[in-house]
């Protein structure tokens, strides 16, 4: 859409009649973007010249309050937008006191926060089966659930059910995330997983070396690091097994275990291009 008249924007539905359907509306690039209004319909009746005469109308009043030495609250957005078009101009005493007024309140403003920009949760829909995968046979509803395959509980509201997935995924007593979670991690510190298919956790994947190890380190992983990542990664290059030599101890080890799979020594490792550049330069002093 070119240019700053608000004009009606309409989408023909017609062959979509019966489904479901989404609409997200975002500016392109950097440029302003506002929605006035959405009509679920036809053509509106009201035309775009009829709403500019009134919002005329309005304009004026509001100017008349304003000379009056009054304005009502539905007409401060009118003057709001007259006066950072520089169509009107406002008293010193009273600019001065909307200045001031407005300084207040950019210093009440928080501009840090620790809250993230999310995604609302919508209305919950359940599914139909679709015969031979066609969406214009649509058979039985399906009521939504969680994964039964996750070890999850059935929902108990109406809702979309995200909000309840990830709750459940990373509850306490939910086995499943903070062993995937070790398990990576340890993969990326030794090079090979305690389940060697980190991206195959289930039946089709590798069954664990040190299962023990694994649920033990998945427990202090959530109650001692409470899932934090850095504090895990810190608890694991300390210890003893991070430290060992590449070297084996014993060649009996080595034969014993040639693949290194019970840890008798530190797996060797490619050494990444990262911490070569970094040695050089700290070598040459720069």
């Amino acid at each position: 859409v070119k240019g700053d008249a608000p004009r009606w924007i309409g989408h023909n539905l017609k062959h979509y009649a019966g489904q479901r359907v989404h609409f997200e509306f975002s500016p392109v690039g950097n440029t302003p973007f506002e929605l006035l209004q959405v009509i679920d319909g036809g053509t509106p009746k009201q035309k775009l010249g009829e709403r500019k005469a009134v919002s005329r109308k309005e304009l004026h009043r509001a100017l008349d309050d304003l000379d009056d030495g009054r304005l009502e609250a539905r007409h401060v957005p009118h003057i709001a937008w007259l006066l950072k078009l520089g169509k009107v101009n406002l008293p010193d005493e009273l600019l001065k006191s909307w200045q001031s007024a407005l300084d207040g309140l950019a210093k009440e403003a928080r501009w840090e926060s620790r809250l993230a920009v999310s995604w609302w949760g919508g209305t919950g829909v359940d599914e139909h089966i679709l015969e031979r995968g066609s969406p214009q046979s649509p058979g039985e509803r399906v009521g939504r659930n969680l994964p039964e395959l996750l070890a999850m509980a059935p929902l108990q509201n109406r809702s979309p059910g995200r909000l309840e997935l990830a709750r459940q995924l990373t509850a306490k007593d939910h086995p499943l995330t903070s062993r995937v979670m070790v398990n990576r991690i340890w993969h990326q510190l030794f090079g090979r997983g305690i389940v060697s298919t980190p991206d195959n956790f289930g039946w089709l994947g590798q069954r664990p070396s040190h299962p023990d190890l694994l649920d033990y380190l998945a427990v202090e992983f959530a109650e001692t690091h409470s899932h934090s990542i850095k504090s895990f990664i810190e608890r694991i290059v300390l210890t003893k097994t991070f430290g060992m030599s590449s070297t084996a101890a014993d060649p009996v080890y080595a034969e014993k275990d040639p693949d290194n799979r019970w840890l008798h020594r530190m797996p060797m490792r490619r050494l990444e291009a990262e911490a070569i550049r970094d040695s050089a330069l700290a070598i040459s002093g720069r």
